[in-house]
Protein backbone atom coordinates (compact mmCIF):
# COMPACT_ATOMS: atom_id res chain seq x y z
CA UNK A 1 0.00 0.00 0.00
CA UNK A 2 1.44 3.11 -0.92
CA UNK A 3 1.89 6.27 1.37
CA UNK A 4 1.39 3.62 4.17
CA UNK A 5 4.63 1.20 3.37
CA UNK A 6 6.77 4.01 1.82
CA UNK A 7 8.58 7.52 2.96
CA UNK A 8 8.71 8.79 -0.30
CA UNK A 9 12.09 11.49 0.42
CA UNK A 10 12.21 14.84 -1.99
CA UNK A 11 15.74 15.70 -2.66
CA UNK A 12 16.27 19.42 -3.71
CA UNK A 13 17.11 20.04 -6.67
CA UNK A 14 20.58 22.08 -6.70
CA UNK A 15 22.41 24.47 -9.12
CA UNK A 16 25.78 25.10 -8.19
CA UNK A 17 27.26 28.16 -10.61
CA UNK A 18 30.58 28.63 -11.77
CA UNK A 19 32.39 30.06 -8.98
CA UNK A 20 29.81 29.00 -6.38
CA UNK A 21 30.89 26.94 -3.26
CA UNK A 22 33.06 27.07 0.01
CA UNK A 23 37.11 27.05 -0.91
CA UNK A 24 38.73 24.55 1.28
CA UNK A 25 43.02 23.72 1.57
CA UNK A 26 43.02 20.52 0.68
CA UNK A 27 46.28 19.45 1.19
CA UNK A 28 49.53 20.44 2.97
CA UNK A 29 50.71 22.22 0.11
CA UNK A 30 50.57 26.12 -0.73
CA UNK A 31 47.85 26.85 -2.74
CA UNK A 32 45.99 23.44 -2.31
CA UNK A 33 42.69 25.22 -2.98
CA UNK A 34 39.71 22.65 -3.46
CA UNK A 35 35.92 24.39 -4.21
CA UNK A 36 33.03 22.13 -1.82
CA UNK A 37 30.44 22.63 -5.17
CA UNK A 38 27.77 20.34 -3.68
CA UNK A 39 27.33 19.10 0.18
CA UNK A 40 25.83 15.71 1.54
CA UNK A 41 23.39 18.07 3.18
CA UNK A 42 22.03 19.46 -0.40
CA UNK A 43 21.81 15.64 -2.05
CA UNK A 44 20.22 13.85 1.41
CA UNK A 45 24.02 12.60 2.21
CA UNK A 46 23.66 10.81 -1.50
CA UNK A 47 26.91 12.91 -2.74
CA UNK A 48 29.56 15.55 -2.14
CA UNK A 49 31.02 17.10 -5.22
CA UNK A 50 34.42 19.00 -5.49
CA UNK A 51 36.37 20.69 -7.91
CA UNK A 52 40.12 21.92 -7.88
CA UNK A 53 43.11 22.52 -9.78
CA UNK A 54 45.92 20.63 -8.72
CA UNK A 55 49.16 21.90 -8.90
CA UNK A 56 52.86 20.60 -10.33
CA UNK A 57 54.07 18.95 -7.58
CA UNK A 58 50.75 18.64 -5.46
CA UNK A 59 49.51 14.87 -4.68
CA UNK A 60 47.88 13.23 -1.85
CA UNK A 61 49.43 10.11 -0.49
CA UNK A 62 48.20 6.38 -0.39
CA UNK A 63 44.78 6.22 1.53
CA UNK A 64 42.15 4.06 2.08
CA UNK A 65 39.10 5.68 2.60
CA UNK A 66 36.22 3.10 4.39
CA UNK A 67 33.26 4.93 4.45
CA UNK A 68 32.83 6.22 0.82
CA UNK A 69 33.72 5.84 -2.92
CA UNK A 70 35.79 8.40 -5.07
CA UNK A 71 35.01 9.26 -8.71
CA UNK A 72 37.91 11.49 -10.60
CA UNK A 73 37.13 13.31 -13.59
CA UNK A 74 40.10 14.76 -15.35
CA UNK A 75 38.82 18.08 -16.91
CA UNK A 76 42.00 19.15 -17.92
CA UNK A 77 46.07 18.19 -18.13
CA UNK A 78 46.83 14.96 -16.58
CA UNK A 79 47.14 12.99 -13.25
CA UNK A 80 48.97 10.02 -12.03
CA UNK A 81 47.37 7.76 -10.34
CA UNK A 82 47.80 4.58 -8.08
CA UNK A 83 44.76 2.57 -7.15
CA UNK A 84 45.52 -0.76 -5.76
CA UNK A 85 48.21 -2.34 -7.59
CA UNK A 86 47.70 -0.10 -10.59
CA UNK A 87 49.71 2.97 -11.35
CA UNK A 88 48.86 4.92 -14.74
CA UNK A 89 48.50 8.53 -16.05
CA UNK A 90 44.94 9.56 -16.64
CA UNK A 91 44.12 12.83 -19.09
CA UNK A 92 40.97 15.28 -19.81
CA UNK A 93 37.75 13.41 -19.94
CA UNK A 94 38.98 10.50 -18.36
CA UNK A 95 37.18 9.28 -15.05
CA UNK A 96 38.80 6.79 -12.40
CA UNK A 97 36.22 5.22 -9.71
CA UNK A 98 38.25 3.81 -6.50
CA UNK A 99 35.63 1.74 -4.47
CA UNK A 100 35.65 2.49 -0.64
CA UNK A 101 38.45 0.44 0.55
CA UNK A 102 40.57 0.94 -2.45
CA UNK A 103 44.28 1.67 -1.73
CA UNK A 104 44.66 5.28 -3.95
CA UNK A 105 47.45 7.88 -4.70
CA UNK A 106 47.54 10.26 -6.85
CA UNK A 107 49.80 13.44 -7.90
CA UNK A 108 50.42 16.13 -10.85
CA UNK A 109 53.70 15.33 -11.88
CA UNK A 110 53.85 18.32 -14.84
CA UNK A 111 50.98 19.17 -16.21
CA UNK A 112 49.89 22.95 -15.68
CA UNK A 113 46.54 23.51 -15.08
CA UNK A 114 45.32 19.81 -13.93
CA UNK A 115 41.24 20.28 -12.90
CA UNK A 116 39.48 17.84 -11.15
CA UNK A 117 36.20 17.19 -10.14
CA UNK A 118 36.12 14.63 -7.17
CA UNK A 119 32.56 12.96 -6.41
CA UNK A 120 32.53 11.54 -3.16
CA UNK A 121 29.41 8.83 -2.45
CA UNK A 122 27.82 8.70 0.09
CA UNK A 123 28.45 12.39 1.02
CA UNK A 124 29.81 13.96 3.93
CA UNK A 125 33.61 14.09 3.32
CA UNK A 126 33.15 17.89 2.97
CA UNK A 127 33.13 17.76 6.85
CA UNK A 128 36.45 16.74 7.48
CA UNK A 129 37.48 19.03 4.27
CA UNK A 130 35.87 21.67 6.69
CA UNK A 131 37.88 21.25 9.49
CA UNK A 132 41.66 20.25 8.74
CA UNK A 133 41.68 23.30 5.87
CA UNK A 134 42.84 25.87 8.41
CA UNK A 135 45.54 23.42 9.82
CA UNK A 136 46.51 23.09 5.98
CA UNK A 137 46.63 26.63 5.44
CA UNK A 138 49.23 26.75 8.29
CA UNK A 139 53.42 27.30 7.15
CA UNK A 140 54.12 24.83 7.70
CA UNK A 141 50.99 22.82 7.72
CA UNK A 142 49.83 21.09 11.19
CA UNK A 143 49.55 17.43 9.73
CA UNK A 144 49.19 15.80 12.94
CA UNK A 145 46.01 17.37 13.31
CA UNK A 146 45.04 17.04 10.11
CA UNK A 147 46.04 13.47 9.92
CA UNK A 148 43.23 12.99 13.10
CA UNK A 149 41.10 14.02 11.65
CA UNK A 150 41.26 11.66 8.54
CA UNK A 151 41.13 9.27 11.17
CA UNK A 152 38.10 10.67 11.99
CA UNK A 153 36.29 10.39 9.26
CA UNK A 154 37.38 6.93 8.25
CA UNK A 155 40.19 7.58 6.18
CA UNK A 156 43.57 5.45 7.03
CA UNK A 157 46.86 6.97 5.81
CA UNK A 158 49.97 5.36 4.56
CA UNK A 159 52.54 8.20 3.78
CA UNK A 160 53.56 8.88 -0.64
CA UNK A 161 53.94 6.35 -2.65
CA UNK A 162 57.07 5.08 -4.31
CA UNK A 163 55.73 6.05 -8.26
CA UNK A 164 57.13 4.21 -10.81
CA UNK A 165 56.84 6.58 -13.73
CA UNK A 166 58.35 3.78 -16.41
CA UNK A 167 55.51 1.40 -15.58
CA UNK A 168 53.16 4.34 -15.35
CA UNK A 169 53.90 5.87 -18.77
CA UNK A 170 53.65 2.28 -20.48
CA UNK A 171 49.82 1.73 -19.20
CA UNK A 172 47.00 3.38 -20.47
CA UNK A 173 43.95 3.23 -18.60
CA UNK A 174 41.44 0.79 -18.59
CA UNK A 175 37.84 0.90 -18.82
CA UNK A 176 36.06 -2.00 -17.17
CA UNK A 177 32.46 -2.76 -18.01
CA UNK A 178 31.14 -5.89 -16.44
Amino acid sequence: MIGSEFQVSRIMSVVALNGQGQIVHSLPYPNSLRTIRITANQTNGLFTLMEGTIQVGEGMQLHIHNREDETFCVQEGQIQFRLNNDTFFASKGDCIFAAKRSLMAFRNKNTTGTRVLFFFTPGGIEEYFYKASPYFAQQPPNTNVTDKFAEDYGMELFGMPIWDDAESATKTLVKHID
